[in-house]
């Protein structure tokens, strides 16, 4: 259900991005367009893969956000996969990152679309903790 206060719509602000990312410790050390951090002794570049299903405008979605990000210096690779794989792979929590929701019904199409991660990415930077208030499991935004 919607608001019934009037909320303000969100603002894109890559100064603000760039500013917590610089102070997370994450910028560019090898001078390659992608951040990067010393973690365990080895320069670690922030780049995860986002999983997605092979619906047109899901991947639309995606590479949209990669877009984004790249101007911010994180490389998301999009990876478009079968129903059945990806339902697998978000079940087994094997992935880093995973973009769906729910199916269209008729002609309408649910706004409930949502990214999520599972609890312990093996390789998903530090940062995304910063960015999900709620730490259950998985982590998941809304809009």
């Amino acid at each position: 259900m919607a608001s019934k206060k009037k909320l303000p719509p969100y603002k894109q602000n890559l100064d603000r991005a760039e500013a917590l990312l610089d102070e997370a410790g994450w910028t560019d050390h090898d001078g390659d367009g992608v951040r990067d951090k010393e973690i365990n002794g080895r320069l670690v570049p922030f780049e995860f893969t986002m999983l997605v299903s092979q619906q047109p405008h899901r991947i639309k979605i995606c590479t949209l956000l990669k877009e984004n990000l790249d101007q911010i210096g994180i490389r998301m690779n999009v990876r478009p996969l079968e129903a059945t794989v990806l339902q697998q792979l978000t079940q087994d929590q094997k992935f880093q990152a995973y973009f769906g929701g729910p199916a269209p019904v008729g002609r309408l199409l649910s706004a409930g679309y949502h990214w999520a991660r599972p609890a312990r990415p093996a390789a998903l930077p530090e940062p995304c903790d910063r960015l999900v208030a709620n730490r259950s499991v998985p982590r998941i935004v809304y809009w």
